[in-house]
């Protein structure tokens, strides 16, 4: 399956091979190869040495085939002998460690706005498409399946300063068969965000991060980056474009079937593309930290429910912050309340009784209060006992974070880590401004969300 933006998938390995030079002094050439691994490494090897830099990083660009590169290393590399004899006729290899690489363009910094619009194709965008919003449509003609081409309209969004459009692609994909040799060839809709505005390169990763992020958010799934693309002109995409490689970076299934709707919180025909993408934008803004402790729970397996339950509750307690439950006490008060109790005590305890005393909500109340900013239509339908919650939460997390380990059995801490996600994800949900019907629809039909089993969970029982 060929990429639709650029060269490839960021799955796909890649070398170049050319001629390469420190930004700003092309005289200096060496000829070299850069090799991108997906997943694992972006190697830059030069015969000879480009030198070093008093920087952190160092900007190397180059034409390997005519392609102009710009590649981001390490500035000190690790060196390797190449040859019989290194000492007489061998040739020496530097090899730098990039950490991204732009093939497209050559440019001076990550933060130069060289750019107009970038393209993000993110894994299991298209489920969240319903089946009449997309090209490719599944019908029943007397009796027999079959499907048609539907010529369907690019949704459109504002977001700040940037105009972002859900595009439509029709592709091919080989999936292998099983138990054989061969392989199946389908057509499908892979739909891309084409984001229209200024950008650098760190503008474009941020926007991708707040695409992937959203995807992430409805699907429940990892949703790694399948391209990242970004264009200079007012050409086509389909024209021109440079292709975005990083050395860590979410990599994407392009062939990876989308998730099932009954998985989803919710559609775009439950929450319009134009309303959905500036919430997000708030959102994603208001509550990255959390999100991002939220998304980290979900990679890890329950083997691990320590883990699990620390980054809930971390998650929570991120999210209290943003909800501006945190004080109980206002500065001047609480300076107050400290003089009138230390004066009461004798000197030589007083060090230990104002360490004490803190402003901050306990974790506990943090806790409830958080709960209690769900609507109250969404308590009611939860119909859980909190404290069953709550209570046995914060002490693994006292246990945890300052024993360094719990007496709870694994499966308890795992069930606690689920309630908690679930809390966190209503939040968001509410936040984003999902209304009644759409809270409904994810509480009784979504498979993360169902009433019945985070009714379970938190009263640690089983139907």
């Amino acid at each position: 399956m060929k990429g639709t933006f650029s060269e490839g998938f960021l799955n796909e390995p890649k070398v170049w091979i050319g001629q390469w030079w420190v930004a700003g002094d092309e005289r200096c050439r060496a000829s070299g190869r850069l090799i991108y691994d997906p997943g694992e490494a972006i190697l830059l090897e030069i015969d000879g040495s480009l030198g070093a830099s008093d920087n952190s990083t160092m900007v190397i660009h180059g034409r390997p085939g005519g392609l102009p590169v710009t590649v981001w290393v390490n500035t000190i590399p690790g060196s390797r002998s190449v040859g019989p004899n290194p000492s007489e006729n061998g040739r020496f290899e530097y090899i730098y460690v990039a950490t991204m690489a732009l093939a497209g363009m050559l440019v001076e910094s990550q933060s130069q706005v060289a750019f107009d619009s970038v393209a993000i194709e993110v894994e299991h965008l298209g489920s969240l498409l319903p089946d009449e919003m997309t090209a490719l449509q599944f019908k029943l003609e007397d009796g027999e399946p079959s499907f048609a081409l539907t010529e369907i309209d690019d949704l459109q969004a504002e977001v700040g300063d940037y105009r972002y459009s859900l595009i439509h692609q029709l592709v091919h994909s080989f999936v292998p068969e099983r138990l054989t040799s061969s392989f199946v060839a389908y057509m499908r809709d892979q739909p891309a965000i084409l984001i229209e505005g200024e950008f650098s390169i760190a503008n474009a990763l941020e926007q991708a991060r707040l695409v992937r992020s959203l995807v992430s958010f409805i699907t429940g799934q990892r949703c790694g980056w399948l391209s990242l693309t970004l264009f200079d002109d007012d050409t086509l995409p389909a024209v021109s474009g440079c292709s975005l490689f990083m050395r860590f970076s979410p990599l994407g299934n392009p062939d990876a079937m989308d998730v099932g709707w009954s998985w989803n919180l919710f559609s775009l025909s439950d929450f319009p593309f134009d309303l959905l993408m500036p919430a997000w934008a708030a959102t994603w803004a208001k509550y990255s930290a959390a999100c991002g402790m939220l998304f980290a729970l979900r990679d890890t397996d329950e083997t691990y429910p320590e883990h699990r339950l620390i980054s809930a509750v971390a998650a929570a307690e991120a999210m209290c912050g943003e909800l501006g439950i945190k004080n109980r006490f206002g500065a001047s008060e609480l300076k107050r309340i400290k003089k009138t109790i230390m004066d009461s005590i004798p000197p030589e305890h007083r060090c230990w009784v104002e360490e004490q005393i803190q402003p901050r909500y306990s974790l506990r109340l943090r806790l409830e209060k958080m709960y209690e900013r769900l609507p109250e239509f969404v308590r009611s339908d939860l119909d859980m006992d909190v404290h069953q919650w709550i209570d046995p939460s914060v002490k693994a997390r006292d246990e945890i974070a300052h024993q360094g380990r719990t007496v709870m059995a694994a499966t308890e801490s795992n069930r606690l880590a689920n309630i908690t996600e679930a809390v966190i994800t209503l939040i968001i949900m509410h936040d984003l401004g999902c209304t009644e019907e759409q809270f409904s629809k994810s509480l009784h039909q979504s498979g993360r969300l169902r009433i019945k089993q985070v009714r379970q969970e938190a009263s640690h029982g089983t139907e």
